[in-house]
């Protein structure tokens, strides 16, 4: 069996293809198989750059939010079709609904217009009648068009071919990078500066009004009481005490009475 010839690169004439994602239309949802839907999203291409560069666009049924359109390599406004087209700034009214839409546009993963075709996408021609009666410059769409914004390629179903190629940064630079400054390690001078600790509260509880003070008497209150509040004892002998004060009673004199008591106990039995 021969060997497949290899497909030719494009020639030098061969259109642009680009990727556009949710595609604009007035009723927010492209569908491409109607007539109506045709006329407004090639009306909205043709308000982004002369509608005689824009020579068909190509859909598919598994990729209604997608569309990829054919445009003449000569174009002198091609940068104005690439980018982030945010709904709130072209549209003159933008509903509450719209306010948040996007429409973006890529270069096409397929170079050739075979190449498209051969993956299954169906080609629309632009007809010449869609803009006999109407204006770039019209009630609904911004003049002039509205600059676009850089944005990153979208998430793609990975079971598909990719559509769509990174944005040139010579035709839309992305935003500069802002470097923010890493977290101090904890427990650094740094942490401990910018941590700022709440100032303690005192609350309400048994310790609210300091330690409980003991009621027990300290030193020699300690001695008189325990004179005070011992029984008196029969024949016993109090002694003031030195330097006048509570009367003191010595151990001795208790044990000697204690003794003395325990004898004459004894003799009576």
């Amino acid at each position: 069996m021969p060997k497949r010839i290899p497909t030719p690169p494009p020639g030098d004439d061969e259109p642009r293809y680009l990727t556009v994602v949710h595609p604009y239309v007035l009723d927010g949802v492209c569908n491409m198989e109607l007539p109506k839907d045709r006329q407004d999203f090639a009306r909205w291409v043709a308000c982004c750059i002369d509608a005689k560069y824009f020579y068909a666009f190509f859909h598919k049924p598994s990729a209604r939010d997608m569309v990829i359109i054919e445009i003449a390599r000569e174009c002198p406004q091609l940068d104005r079709l690439l980018g982030e087209h945010r709904w709130r700034e072209f549209l003159k009214k933008s509903t509450k609904q719209e306010q948040d839409q996007v429409t973006k546009v890529f270069y096409c993963t397929y170079s050739t217009g075979r190449q498209v075709q051969k993956n299954g996408w169906k080609r629309i021609y632009v007809e010449d009648a869609w803009f006999k009666t109407w204006s770039p410059n019209n009630h609904l769409i911004t003049f002039p068009y509205p600059e676009t914004h850089f944005c990153e390629v979208p998430i793609e179903d990975q079971t598909n071919h990719p559509m769509c190629r990174p944005l040139p940064g010579a035709v839309k630079p992305p935003p500069p990078e802002t470097l923010t400054a890493p977290a101090p390690v904890v427990g650094s001078q740094q942490w401990i500066t910018g941590k700022q600790l709440p100032a303690p509260i005192a609350r309400a509880g048994a310790w609210a009004k300091g330690a409980p003070k003991s009621t027990a008497p300290l030193g020699n209150a300690w001695k008189a009481a325990i004179a005070t509040s011992s029984p008196p004892i029969p024949g016993l002998k109090k002694q003031p005490a030195v330097g006048g004060g509570p009367i003191a009673v010595k151990a001795s004199d208790v044990c000697m009475s204690y003794t003395f008591f325990l004898l004459k106990y004894l003799c009576m039995l």
